[in-house]
């Protein structure tokens, strides 16, 4: 068994309450300042957590500067965005909302639209003390966003001891990934 990249776990502990508020942020086009974007719309599940372009389009037809990375797995990353900028996942979900490039938006702008929603006040409500504000936001849509793992991929199982989970070529792959370094950076 190779433990130099640890196979994603089968399962996680997540609060469902979170996670079903925080998916439903996450394809919400109101945290956008003109509502016409959101997570989803760079980040598409049905596209691997990404868009597949090479750089998001943004409020007004902005181009954003590099491509959109994938929310799969993202919980696992020990930083957000390319370049690192942003610690863990609470603090990447407030990160679009205010570039301008991107949503577009603030807190001032996005807490009063969603605090139109009666689903949101009662779901903000019944899970926070402190109802709808922008730590709430974006620790529901972290919380979904760490829900989202492809747990038991055939790489995962070669990983738990099953050997013929991936074929000669692809072991060999991995031998070179790791002699050649890549495994310094790419560690899982």
């Amino acid at each position: 068994m190779d433990r130099l990249i640890p196979p994603i776990p089968l399962t996680i502990d997540v609060d469902s309450r979170k996670v079903r508020l925080g998916e439903r942020l996450y394809h919400d086009t109101r945290l956008s300042h003109d509502n016409t974007i959101s997570c989803a719309t760079c980040h598409d599940l049905k596209k691997g957590g990404t868009d597949q372009i090479k750089t998001p389009k943004g409020i007004n037809g902005n181009m954003g500067p590099i491509r959109s990375p994938t929310t799969f797995n993202s919980g696992f990353f020990f930083s957000q965005f390319w370049d690192g900028r942003a610690k863990d996942l609470i603090e990447q979900a407030a990160g679009p909302v205010h570039n301008p490039k991107e949503m577009g938006s603030d807190w001032l702008e996005v807490i009063p639209k969603l605090s139109k929603d009666p689903y949101y006040m009662q779901a903000f409500s019944d899970i926070y003390s402190d109802a709808i504000k922008a730590g709430n936001i974006t620790d529901a849509i972290s919380e979904f966003e760490k829900s989202l793992i492809t747990p038991n991929s055939r790489f995962d199982m070669f990983l738990r001891g099953n050997a013929l989970a991936l074929s000669a070529d692809e072991k060999e792959d991995y031998r070179l990934f790791k002699e050649y370094g890549c495994i310094s950076c790419h560690h899982g």
